[in-house]
């Protein structure tokens, strides 16, 4: 007797591998000791000091993406990440774009660096300008600009680290069209994520704008420490992972994801197997969310 596994069929047998191979053991790893700890630690706490005395800003939610993992037995460096609110801000970006709820919260890692330095992440306007062809939009980066410094503030400039390039490749972004009205869309798309069994959840935001809009913050420790134990700085970006729904012009809900492949080329990081999987994972996952049963 011959079986033929359908496409769906096939789908569901590669997430189910792909789980065994994050969820199994991550070798001998040693701990990440205080002392390696101390430095990203003290660049964090100037953040969220920071965070807490500007006016414009409101703390939103911190991920410390190293020791999360190390609950979960998964040993990874260094790599904590404040995300932060800033209401008018937001409202002016959604307008331009509403993908832009991708790069909200805004967000500041501190994190080890392959060499052992303690560094500080960020994504600056011209990133965010040329990955969404954003023009004519002088005041609002100089918003972004000014938000971003009220984050850092106090933070040594030599902190501050500087990613290879902020040119991002056009498929960084994915979206996807979903068949369902955008309530369905959500309550299927929470479901989805919620089903995977070794996912925490950050957080859901209702994003302000012109047209409706509604950010989910999830992630795996296990799976997602595994992906960054050789790119730490991937927890600026690509971890926590977010799906945006939205609805475009014509009312049709749009689901909006980011490509971690993509990401990781940006920033010029290896990319591992958990980071293929994860990635494959999520789009099989949210293509199922957009499609009819």
């Amino acid at each position: 007797m011959r079986f033929t596994l359908r496409p769906k069929q096939l789908s569901g047998l590669f997430l189910r591998l792909a789980a065994a191979i994050l969820l199994s053991g991550c070798g001998a790893d040693d701990p990440i000791t205080p002392a390696r700890y101390a430095g990203p630690d003290a660049l964090y706490e100037q953040i969220d000091k920071s965070v807490k005395e500007a006016s414009e800003l409101a703390y939103y939610v911190d991920i410390d993406h190293s020791r999360l993992a190390a609950e979960h037995d998964v040993v990874m460096p260094p790599a904590h990440v404040l995300l932060a609110s800033a209401p008018a801000l937001e409202k002016a970006l959604m307008a331009l774009d509403p993908r832009l709820g991708l790069e909200l919260p805004l967000r500041a890692l501190a994190f080890e660096t392959p060499d052992g330095e303690s560094r500080v992440a960020f994504n600056d306007w011209e990133f965010i300008q040329q990955r969404y062809g954003l023009s004519d939009a002088t005041r609002i980066g100089a918003a972004y600009t000014s938000a971003m410094a009220a984050m850092l503030a106090g933070v040594p400039k030599a902190s501050l680290h500087q990613f290879p390039s902020n040119q991002t490749s056009q498929d960084s972004i994915v979206t996807l069209d979903s068949v369902h009205d955008f309530a369905t869309t959500i309550k299927r798309a929470r479901a989805a994520i919620s089903g995977q069994g070794d996912t925490v959840w950050f957080g859901e935001i209702d994003l302000p704008g012109t047209t409706a809009a509604h950010l989910m913050l999830f992630g795996g420790p296990a799976p997602g420490g595994k992906a960054m134990a050789t790119a730490p700085s991937l927890g600026l970006d690509a971890f926590c992972q977010k799906l945006l729904v939205w609805s475009d012009p014509q009312g049709v809900t749009q689901l909006s994801f980011n490509n971690l492949l993509a990401l990781a080329r940006r920033q010029d990081v290896p990319i591992n197997i958990p980071l293929r999987i994860i990635d494959y994972r999520v789009r099989s996952t949210f293509e199922d969310v957009a499609a009819a049963d």
